[in-house]
């Protein structure tokens, strides 16, 4: 068997749809090591891989920087040529087979042309190119090439000085800005379906759709008893992009008083007293169990990132999607075209807007029924196992 170096983003949508397939791999006897964030040590370690911290932590937090596609480039820039040397020194004395990187971390894509091992990018987002993003499209709004250049001469100042760096020191940069937010590989597995996939005929067979991983679900008795019997409206903007107290006290207004319990899952930085009086149908959490209550909801409210709205499909549980980034802009519409909901937008929300779509989406069936087919086609796809099965099968063609 190999052993092998996964180098991940610290952020949970690009962790956790992970963790199902290394803990596959090392069950098929490969050896992982895993690189990401120290906050994501326990999750890493739990699937059976060795945990290893970025020296010197990553110093801006990559959410932020994903809403603007260039200020993301050059963090990701800056980003490798800070923690290529650690990584570089490491794997000189723990040697590795191959490497596995995500879609978003450059470095890792460069730490294996450096050391000429065969590389595999891992996707949790979309498959991306920038025929996705052509100005003039729909779903090129918030990612529109004249106004982001007008706007971010400072970022490609930044790009431009880290890419004359790492071609410098290492002979190594992106030939385009738009690699840097690609980074395919010879081998590149997206955790969703070709059917789900926006403009699929754009990727060739080294693209491995596989869906999300798919794992039995963990019951939470607490949780439980504090739902009671009442169908479920969910309500949560992720990880990063949460802190929107405005949408939570619209919700609050919207939402009172329906027979369903709204869980609304706010994030670990808002403060719930804040947000003024509670009604008696709510749940408000600073962190809710997201599948166990998807498992129990007949609708979502989400800003759509990838992992989320999978999950949701997955149950059958149809959307509300509030997108803020290109990312999540083209997740929301996939939902939309799909017929499994609509796609909203938090600036000037109404409460009572808010509430007509919350009753035509939980009311009407064919929302809940295109739901439930997509989920079974993301189920198709074979999850965390077949996963696994391409790796292993496109490491046994690379490594001798």
């Amino acid at each position: 068997m190999a052993r092998l170096a996964f180098f991940n983003l610290p952020a949970y949508g690009h962790v956790n749809p992970t963790l199902p397939v290394v803990a596959e791999l090392i069950r098929r006897g490969e050896s992982v090591v895993y690189y990401c964030g120290e906050e994501f040590r326990q999750g890493v370690e739990r699937s059976g891989a060795e945990f290893r911290s970025y020296s010197p932590p990553l110093e801006e937090d990559p959410g932020e920087a994903a809403a603007n596609p260039l200020h993301l480039a050059a963090f990701l820039l800056e980003t490798s040529s800070d923690v290529l040397p650690s990584v570089l020194q490491d794997l000189e004395k723990n040697p590795v087979d191959y490497v596995i990187h995500d879609s978003v971390c450059p470095w890792g894509r460069y730490a294996a042309q450096i050391l000429r091992l065969p590389a595999v990018c891992s996707s949790t987002t979309f498959a991306l190119r920038s025929e996705l993003f052509l100005p003039g499209t729909a779903r090129s709004r918030l990612w529109s090439v004249p106004a982001t250049l007008l706007r971010n001469l400072p970022s490609l100042r930044r790009i431009r000085r880290s890419r004359r760096y790492l071609d410098s020191v290492y002979g190594v940069t992106a030939t385009r800005v738009f690699d840097v937010l690609a980074n395919r590989a010879g081998l590149n597995i997206v955790y969703t379906a070709r059917e789900f996939q926006p403009r699929a005929e754009l990727f060739d067979d080294s693209y491995r759709f596989v869906g999300p991983p798919v794992t039995p679900l963990e019951p939470d008795a607490e949780f439980a008893r504090e739902l009671g019997d009442a169908p479920v409206i969910y309500i949560s903007l992720g990880t990063i992009f949460n802190q929107a107290p405005d949408f939570y006290q619209t919700c609050l207004r919207a939402l009172g008083g329906l027979p369903q319990r709204v869980v609304m899952s706010v994030g670990r930085q808002t403060d719930v007293s804040q947000l003024g009086p509670v009604p008696s149908n709510f749940v408000i959490r600073n962190w809710a169990p997201q599948r166990f209550a998807l498992s129990r909801a007949s609708l979502f409210l989400t800003r759509g990132g990838l992992n989320s709205v999978s999950e949701s499909l997955l149950a059958g549980v149809p959307l509300l999607v509030f997108p803020q980034i290109g990312e999540q802009q083209l997740v929301a519409t996939q939902v939309r075209d799909a017929g499994a909901g609509l796609i909203m937008s938090e600036r000037g929300l109404r409460a009572d807007d808010l509430r007509r779509k919350v009753d035509l989406v939980s009311g009407d069936p064919r929302f809940q029924q295109a739901a439930q087919r997509m989920g079974v086609t993301l189920r198709a796809g074979g999850g965390h196992e077949k996963a696994a099965d391409e790796i292993l099968r496109y490491r046994e063609s690379q490594v001798r």
